[in-house]
């Protein structure tokens, strides 16, 4: 009796420090399925992006090619001067840098993209990584439970019916808080994304007005720095729009209740207008157009925000019920150890053949 008393107070001890493990890692198992189906996403986005970027870097090879061959050919370069055609060779070598140099932003532009993509696949790698150890370890922990009952209740418990009963529903707890839980996860993960997108909206209207002030200078000095300077801030807000594009797409594909985005429409300028068209009355149109993308952006981040706020309070909704249901698990969990406890105790006292009153969730 003496050695009975012993197995029983260690197996309740052992019992309770398993119980605190799967609690504490509950949430692994459906986050994984979450993050397993992100990253077939990203890896499906990334499909597409690195063939667009193949195709951006032959086109800039190509254009890179033809502009060197203009640039760097002096036979060339003498022999259309000596026709008398020295000016049509430097239109035509102006062309040349032009469409090389529309390739390389477009490059770039793909580039960061693909970049983008590549950082967000990494992270999410990383977290299923972790989380496939946490779920590894609450299977770990839930064979060693199992094993312990097995140990303790080995064969048919008749006389203990409460005990059966109160493992059934606590087994139907923990599928309702696995749904409620993954739910859940689903709009904090789009709410996260499209948080992400809003700020780089704002990085966005911030490099326009940026872009606005060298355009303001460029009306009245016509400097190559003021125009180097309008088209790299251009350019700038065009990536961080391009990025934030993709952030709700995450979130769209992670949530289908995620709303539609409409596109940022930003000015780009150009290297011929800014040589040879370059006066007053051309800044002034193209200083509009700036005024005119500063308005569209900061259009497009009041929707990002709103759907970003529709998402938060989706979350709070179903964060609710997964508390509510992780209360619901613990209580029955509870319910189930002190069954089993007081099945310990009737064992002790020999009192085990006489059915116990039926047990009911607390």
């Amino acid at each position: 009796m003496e050695l009975l008393k012993t197995r029983v107070h260690q197996a309740a001890s052992k019992n309770k420090e398993l119980l605190r493990i799967l609690a504490e890692i509950d949430h692994a198992a459906p986050e994984l399925v979450q993050q397993k189906r992100l990253i077939i996403e990203l890896q499906e986005q990334i499909v597409v992006s690195d063939r667009r970027l193949a195709s951006a870097n032959r086109q800039c090879a190509k254009e890179l090619k033809d502009h060197e061959r203009y640039r760097d050919s002096m036979t060339r370069r003498l022999r259309y001067k000596a026709t008398g055609r020295g000016a049509k060779y430097d239109a035509q070598a102006q062309k040349e840098e032009t469409e090389y140099l529309e390739a390389l932003q477009k490059e770039h532009r793909y580039q960061e993209l693909n970049n983008n993509l590549k950082a967000q696949l990494s992270a999410a790698q990383q977290q299923a990584h972790t989380l496939e150890q946490d779920v590894a370890r609450h299977g770990s922990a839930q064979l060693q439970l199992d094993q312990l009952y097995l140990s303790l209740f080995d064969g048919p418990t008749p006389g203990f019916p409460g005990e059966d009963e109160l493992e059934r529903a606590t087994k139907s707890a923990r599928l309702a808080y696995e749904d409620a839980r993954s739910r859940a996860e689903v709009e904090a993960k789009a709410a996260a994304a499209l948080g992400d997108g809003a700020r780089k909206l704002k990085m966005a209207v911030n490099a326009l007005h940026r872009a606005l002030s060298a355009s303001q200078a460029d009306m009245f000095t016509h400097r190559n720095l003021t125009d180097f300077v309008e088209r790299n801030e251009l350019q700038l807000a065009q990536n961080e729009a391009l990025s934030a594009r993709v952030l709700w797409l995450t979130a769209r594909q992670i949530s289908p209740a995620v709303g539609d985005l409409p596109e940022a429409r930003i000015a780009q300028g150009s290297v011929v207008s800014d040589i040879f068209f370059d006066n007053f009355f051309g800044d002034l149109e193209f200083h509009r157009k700036i005024q005119d993308s500063i308005a569209d952006v900061q259009n497009v981040a009041t929707v990002m925000n709103y759907l970003e706020m529709e998402a938060r309070a989706r979350h709070s909704v179903l964060a609710g019920e997964f508390r509510m249901r992780e209360k619901e698990l613990q209580d029955a969990r509870g319910a189930l150890q002190s069954a089993r406890e007081e099945a310990f105790e009737r064992i002790l006292t020999g009192a085990g053949s006489n059915p116990p009153p039926p047990y009911e969730l607390r």
